[in-house]
This record gives C-alpha cells, sequence and structure tokens, in this order.
C-alpha cells in the first residue's frame, strides 16, 4: 500500500486514513451556549419555568404539557418533597397486590429476589432508586412500571 506525505512532525498517513480522515486531530468538543461553568444552573431553569408559565398563560401550552416541564426542571428536594421511607409490610402488601413472587417482583424493580426478601423481612431500607420506584408503585400502582 502507498502511504501519503506525512505531515511534519506526525506518523505517515495511509490513504484510507486520509480519505477518512482519521489523521485530523480532534477537535475540543463545544459547550452549549446556554449552559456555562461560571452560571448559576438554578437561574437557567428558572428562566425556562417562566417561559413555559408565559406560554401556558398566552394558551400556547396545556395544563398536562406545563406539568410535565415543570417536574422535570424543579431540582431542589424542597421543591420536589423527600420520599417517604416505606416499611417491610409495605413493600410486601405491594408484592402481594401484583400478585408476584418476589423473583418477578425484583425483576420488575432490577434487583435481586434476595435484595427482596431482606427488604420484606426489613433487614435492609430501600434507598436510591428503588425507593423511587416503589414509592411509584404505591401511589399509582404495579402497571406504571409494567
Amino acid at each position: 500500500m502507498r502511504k501519503a506525505a506525512a505531515k511534519p512532525g506526525r506518523a505517515p498517513v495511509t490513504k484510507r486514513k486520509a480519505a477518512t480522515g482519521m489523521y485530523e486531530a480532534r477537535r475540543p468538543r463545544k459547550v452549549h451556549a446556554a449552559v456555562r461553568p461560571d452560571e448559576d444552573p438554578d437561574s437557567i431553569d428558572s428562566v425556562l419555568l417562566e417561559t413555559a408559565r408565559d406560554m401556558l398563560e398566552a394558551d400556547l401550552m396545556d395544563r398536562a404539557g406545563y406539568e410535565k416541564i415543570t417536574m422535570r426542571h424543579l431540582k431542589s428536594s424542597h421543591a420536589i418533597g423527600e420520599i417517604e421511607a416505606i416499611s417491610a409490610e409495605q413493600i410486601r402488601a405491594m408484592r402481594e397486590r401484583a400478585r408476584m413472587s418476589q423473583g418477578v417482583f425484583a425483576q420488575v424493580l432490577n434487583i435481586s429476589p434476595g435484595y427482596v426478601s431482606q427488604l420484606e423481612r426489613g433487614l435492609k431500607q430501600p434507598e436510591g432508586a428503588t425507593l423511587k420506584l416503589l414509592s411509584m408503585i404505591q401511589r399509582k400502582g404495579i402497571d406504571a412500571l409494567l
């Protein structure tokens, strides 16, 4: 294979690399103009929420769309509300109401059956994503995840 002329200070460039542009140096990724590290991200959220509120008032957006946007952009826990702890008895009741075995329930939550067993016996408390999913099941039923 014949090699293309090498640029000074670089390894030789093959025809394939030259044709595909693989020899060119990668450019640094651009940061989106709306997100700057020196700005407070909450101010961006407040502007987006204000715009959405204005669109709702001008009947350019329906109430459901507005609520969907606001929930996406609210970041502070005081605005959304803390998720209350769920007891072992409540977890077992949710699983039994869904008529699922511990194995199937674990698969729906993407956790191990052993962890479901520990939760139901009160040996462990659900945290993070598991707590969030259990809270959603408690509020909306198992169909919300299926």
